[in-house]
């Protein structure tokens, strides 16, 4: 699993300076009601695997590359550490863009044709699960058991039915590679 040596950089200056991501989204230049706000971005920047440099972000004030360098720059973590860090965030997360990632459909006793784009896209969301980028790095025997959890999980707060004209889950289909999958009945 890819583990980004930026990040880890990153939390330990957070850590060893004794910052709250309050004292560096002021620094930052937030104020006012952006600044909890401002505060909670930072904390999922840092949480996230790729400091969501897998996904577009912009606040009015920073893109996600900008916020992270407005950050190491407050950090005073040296700039060919940042470059070096940003670019092997960008290569990760445009490798797991290319790469298949598993999903679960959700076969219910109706079958449910939609009609027009709309339609289409609440029927893909009712009867689709999706799953944790994460979980495409680990063997198949790994994936399964997790798979199983969530489609488990659902079936039980979803009272084993989708509701409506979709009816109940008859089981889930797991795709886990382009035209392969297993089918996990409840």
């Amino acid at each position: 699993m890819f583990k980004s040596e930026l990040k880890t950089l990153m939390n330990e200056k957070i850590a060893s300076f004794g910052y709250s991501y309050e004292d560096i989204a002021s620094t930052a230049g937030y104020s006012g009601s952006s600044l909890n706000e401002a505060a909670q971005r930072i904390e999922r920047t840092l949480g996230h695997t790729l400091l969501t440099m897998d996904s577009a972000g912009y606040d009015y004030k920073y893109t996600t590359e900008e916020l992270i360098r407005t950050i190491c720059s407050i950090l005073k973590i040296e700039k060919e550490a940042v470059d070096d860090g940003i670019s092997k965030l960008k290569a990760e997360a445009e490798r797991l863009r290319k790469r298949f990632h598993g999903y679960v459909r959700i076969i219910s006793t109706n079958e449910v044709r939609p009609s027009g784009w709309a339609s289409a896209m609440g029927h893909f969301a009712k009867t689709t699960l999706k799953l944790p980028v994460e979980l495409t790095d680990n063997e198949h025997r790994v994936r399964m058991h997790k798979v199983r959890e969530i489609c488990m999980d659902h079936y039980k707060k979803s009272g084993g039915s989708l509701g409506g004209k979709y009816g109940k889950i008859k089981y889930y289909r797991y795709y886990y590679a382009e035209n392969d999958f297993e089918d996990i009945k409840p």
